[in-house]
């Protein structure tokens, strides 16, 4: 049998070094780096080209630039530097990215996007509630809190036996006073009244507290503020110094966009460190945090036309606990999140992709499933509108990224919308008193790589190790990525991911309490775990793909045609009637479901126990819950990764189909060997033996 053809090696898929070097030192580079404040443009020319040429002599595959970040985007020269950097880069043979905004979140661009333009800005809708007992002959009134816009909409609800009858609100949204407050005369009795007013989200958000600078920001849901975003930062910035922007530029990466949520934040701390020195305004002591959800002046509209029913006399019930609440906050944040992913990642990637250039990047607060409605919608949804679906996971701990739900979560929405290059942003900016090591990169890369990553982008200082070592760890990247492109992951599992059951559960974070970092109330997360440990390849899916599904000869088959056997559901209460209709098909279909929790309300038959799974074709004889596998079909051969994310060697035997033949692939030195392997019951196995951080690839053929 002839040997299989392995992707060639190519360096333009390898790593990709960020840099953010005019005027501003980014974290973990280490040494011997210079502030460029104070050079001349000809001497900031010839010193990043002198850095851009040390990374192409390292083998490194590219860079993402940006331009002054002082003065973000405000001088022409600036951008003309970045670009005549580009073309250097490119004559060495190297890919450019170029990094989309002066920090994060994507979207302001640097605060120019709302530089008169303050309509644009991210709105939220406000509550302030009253309890009250009327005698109808005095006026309910409730004023317009310092920094609110007049109110916009109000309802009231009767008291009836001591409790809301939410289901009998009245709007009284017309009922003004002439200072813009709320004043009405309700009948003789007990009311709830609800008055809600605009206002624009800086104070109590997560804009406010940002980790390098506090700025304004856009509203996301606003088509003309993207589109002001895109045009301040390409049509009017990078775009006027190349005849076109594909030419010198193959990616943007984009840095967690999202929508406002409450956050305590005291004005007097907001960061300044590295702001520009034009664009910066302090947040207001003296603006009342009142509860909010995010919003645009057209919602009512929006929801009406997603619906067919008038969100205003619904609105308690986005802020309280009663019955229908949950329906109504499963629709609201299921359009807030379509508003998002049609204004944001769909609309700039179009954009984009009319000049060339292809759209990677990552979302806020991704490892938080329950945060995930409050901040930017359906995770999967979000990611597969990205050309490189992507992650952001700064550490390089094992114990960190070995059951990355993250990792997962960018891979997953990669292979179910057929985008062959998955990204991640690596560093080691948390947690930087570990001791990095060769090893520890290579071992690090190798598990991102397992769950299904093949592009790095790195914040990795390419001193913080040896000039032989760092090249290296890029030449070792470069292999990775050549080997795992091209083809597809084989998965036979589907986990999952419960948006609509999360955004059922979301109220405003002053009511539900602070954000927790790693809030998962379904236990998606520990299900992601747990089918790492077992070996199981598996792909996170949200409603819409699996809406699409059609059940063929026991299989689910996705409308991208790949075929999954098995559909794990996490700790669910209930299904909706439209998961319910999947999973009845899919049972009647032969396919096997399993689930934590041994009833669902509203499926037929109880899935069964996770213990119970059944192992895919290629497995390990014995447990290693700290061995990652991942299997990857190209043309004519498949590749099997085993990483050992411990810190003792692992020896491992696997069962294998009958009838293939094997080599062993050895990246860092792009070249393969033979491998001998056994019979065992029928099957062949494989026994490997595999030293902490270190890695195994088998080919298949």
């Amino acid at each position: 049998m002839n040997k299989p053809n392995i992707n060639p090696l190519d360096r333009t898929k390898g790593l990709i070094q960020i840099v953010h070097d005019f005027e501003f030192v980014a974290l973990n580079l280490g040494l011997g780096y210079t502030e460029l404040a104070n050079m001349s443009y000809d001497e900031k020319y010839d010193y990043m080209c002198t850095r851009v040429k040390k990374l192409s002599d390292r083998g490194y595959g590219g860079v993402c630039l940006n331009t002054g970040f002082r003065q973000y985007l405000e001088k022409d020269r600036d951008i003309e530097l970045a670009m005549s950097i580009a073309r250097y880069a490119k004559s060495l043979g190297m890919a450019v990215w170029i990094y989309d905004e002066q920090y994060y979140p994507s979207g302001a661009a640097g605060g120019a996007t709302l530089i008169d333009h303050p309509e644009l800005e991210a709105l939220g809708l406000a509550l302030v509630k009253r309890d009250i007992e009327t005698t109808s002959r005095v006026p309910v009134r409730i004023a317009s809190p310092y920094g609110h816009s007049e109110m916009k909409h109000a309802v009231a609800v009767p008291v009836v036996d001591g409790k809301p009858a939410y289901a009998d609100a009245l709007d009284i949204s017309d009922k003004r006073d002439l200072s813009g407050g709320l004043c009405v005369y309700l009948p003789e009795g007990r009311w709830q009244v609800y008055a809600f007013f605009y206002r624009a989200i800086y104070e109590c958000s997560h804009y406010l507290d940002s980790f390098r600078a506090s700025r304004r920001y856009i509203n996301v849901f606003d088509r003309r503020a993207v589109e002001r975003f895109y045009d301040v930062t390409f049509t009017e910035g990078y775009k006027k110094h190349c005849e076109r922007l594909g030419d010198l530029v193959d990616a943007v990466f984009t840095d967690e966009p999202n929508y406002t949520f409450y956050v305590e934040v005291d004005p007097s701390k907001a960061k300044t460190r590295y702001n520009s020195h034009s664009i910066y305004e302090p947040g207001d002591p003296e603006v009342v945090g009142y509860p909010y959800i995010p919003w645009t002046t057209d919602m009512v509209e929006r929801y009406r036309d997603s619906y067919g029913e008038d969100i205003v006399p619904l609105l308690p019930y986005l802020f309280e606990e009663c019955e229908g609440a949950a329906d109504v906050r499963g629709r609201f944040y299921s359009l807030t999140s379509e508003l998002l992913r049609l204004g944001f990642p769909k609309y700039y990637r179009e954009r984009l992709e009319e000049e060339g250039v292809l759209l990677g990047g990552h979302w806020l607060w991704e490892e938080a499933l329950d945060n995930q409605p409050k901040a930017f919608g359906d995770i999967i949804a979000q990611l597969a509108e990205l050309s490189i679906p992507g992650c952001d996971l700064l550490y390089s701990a094992p114990d960190k990224l070995r059951y990355s739900i993250a990792l997962r979560l960018a891979s997953s929405a990669a292979h179910l919308a057929g985008k062959d290059r998955v990204m991640i942003e690596a560093s080691n900016m948390v947690y930087k008193d570990q001791t990095m090591s060769l090893k520890r990169l290579k071992g690090a890369a190798a598990m991102m790589f397992a769950h299904g990553i093949n592009l790095i982008t790195s914040y990795y200082g390419e001193d913080i190790l040896p000039p032989c070592e760092m090249a290296e760890y890029a030449c070792f990247v470069s292999a990775m990525s050549s080997l795992f492109s091209g083809g597809e992951s084989i998965n036979d599992t589907l986990l999952y991911y419960p948006y609509l059951q999360l955004a059922e559960r979301t109220k405003p974070s002053v009511l539900s309490g602070p954000p927790k970092a790693d809030a998962d109330c379904f236990g998606v997360a520990a299900l992601c775990e747990e089918l790492i440990k077992r070996q199981v390849g598996f792909d996170i899916v949200n409603l819409s793909f699996l809406s699409e599904a059609r059940t063929e000869n026991g299989c689910l088959v996705l409308k991208n045609g790949k075929r999954f056997s098995k559909l794990v559901l996490p700790a669910l209460d209930s299904a909706d009637p439209g998961l319910a209709r999947i999973v009845e098909m899919a049972q009647c279909a032969g396919v096997r479901i399993y689930s934590p929790r041994a009833k669902i309300d509203g499926l037929g038959a109880a899935p069964m126990p996770i213990e119970d799974i059944s192992p895919s074709e290629v497995y390990p004889l014995f447990k290693h819950p700290l061995v990652l596998m991942y299997r990857y079909k190209l043309s004519d051969h498949e590749l099997i990764l085993l990483v050992n994310s411990g810190e003792r060697s692992e020896d491992i035997t696997l069962a294998l189909p009958e009838g293939g033949s094997y080599l062993e692939m050895i990246p860092e030195s792009y070249s393969t060997q033979s491998i001998d392997c056994a019979t065992v019951d029928g099957g062949d196995s494989l026994t490997l033996s595999i030293e902490p951080l270190g890695y195994r690839i088998i080919v298949k053929y």
